[in-house]
């Protein structure tokens, strides 16, 4: 049995250290200096966090807003506007020099090469007369497709004015669907002869075999006619239209020539022009039995 004499053994035993005497004695007597100082620490604090996050936010935005004011200006700054409207803009027409062809011994027929070496610019309108020009001088138009040559015509003009033909106005279209101007050359002349006239009345005629190769039917195609001598130079011109030529169509055109000719015919030059640049060109196809109403290639 326990000895109930035995003192009661206490686990403190070991004194306290000063320092925590003066650290407890410090505290009581600053508390409140202390909690004041932490709450102003941490007020502090918040305003140094709000401060850094609002300079970070500004210089974003900053940063941003002169990012896109960079980018924006940067086309500018780079690309000469002038120099660019230049390298888009279409090379100019190539013009022969206007040629006086006899037709009788008081008119004259004025003929006009010009070149369109442009690629994927068309002129849509080309407009033109006479200069100097006279009493019944007229204001005619005409087209010329990419990458071709053209023959200007113009007749009756009194001999010896010294007349020439005059370009008023030229207005450009770009081509941007090629699905019709790629057949620009594929209404062909398969063949081309001057026959002399005995007659008195007519020079001769031009007997012409032109094909269709193509899959769509015109409305018109309009056939320049120029007459060349032995050394290529030409002595006569002429302009017809044939009607409803249809695809794959082979067809035979004779042209009486009217013109006095006073040199020796060696070539008949034919030219084909159909207006590519406006669909009310292309005839409508002809449905067959059972086909419903309104088949056609384009509508006019």
């Amino acid at each position: 049995m326990a000895n109930k004499n035995n003192e009661i053994q206490t686990t403190i035993t070991e004194e306290i250290p000063d320092w925590k005497i003066r650290l407890a004695y410090f505290y009581t007597e600053h508390k409140t200096t202390i909690k004041r100082a932490l709450v102003f620490s941490v007020f502090f604090l918040d305003l140094i966090i709000v401060f850094v996050f609002g300079s970070a936010f500004v210089n974003y935005r900053t940063g941003l807003i002169s990012d896109e004011k960079y980018l924006s200006d940067l086309p500018k700054n780079l690309v000469n506007n002038n120099v660019a409207s230049q390298l888009l803009a279409p090379s100019p027409l190539i013009f022969g020099t206007t040629k006086a062809l006899r037709s009788t011994d008081r008119t004259d027929n004025l003929l006009l090469t010009v070149k369109n070496e442009n690629t994927d610019w068309a002129v849509k309108k080309l407009v033109y007369t006479i200069e100097p020009a006279t009493q019944d001088a007229k204001v005619l138009s005409t087209f010329i497709l990419p990458q071709s040559e053209k023959n200007i015509l113009y007749f009756n003009v009194p001999s010896g004015s010294g007349a020439s033909i005059k370009i008023i106005e030229t207005e450009w279209e770009r081509i941007r669907d090629f699905s019709l101007v790629s057949y620009k050359d594929a209404v062909k002349v398969e063949s081309s002869e001057f026959i002399p006239s005995q007659s008195s009345v007519v020079s001769g005629q031009v007997k012409i075999k032109i094909f269709n190769d193509t899959p769509f039917s015109f409305w018109e195609v309009g056939l320049p006619v120029v007459l060349y001598d032995s050394s290529g130079e030409p002595i006569s011109a002429n302009y017809t239209v044939i009607n409803k030529l249809k695809s794959l169509e082979e067809r035979e055109v004779s042209l009486g020539w009217s013109d006095d000719l006073f040199r020796t015919v060696f070539r008949a030059g034919v030219y084909p022009e159909i207006n590519l640049l406006d669909n009310s060109s292309l005839m409508r196809l002809d449905p067959g039995p059972g086909s419903p109403p309104g088949l056609e290639i384009k509508k006019q």
